[in-house]
């Protein structure tokens, strides 16, 4: 699902950067308590 903010998603959901299209945001689960809610948009694997 294409989203602008988090509040567009539901709960426990935040609204990430795609992998794939840079320009594309998407309802994305949130990480486990105190971690980054844009897991996708901060944590791109290098390896």
């Amino acid at each position: 699902q294409a989203c602008n903010r988090d509040q567009q998603c539901g709960g426990g959901m935040c609204c990430a950067v795609s992998l794939w299209i840079r320009s594309l945001r998407m309802c994305t689960p949130m990480g486990n308590l105190g971690e980054e809610c844009h897991p996708l948009s901060h944590r791109v694997s290098t390896s």
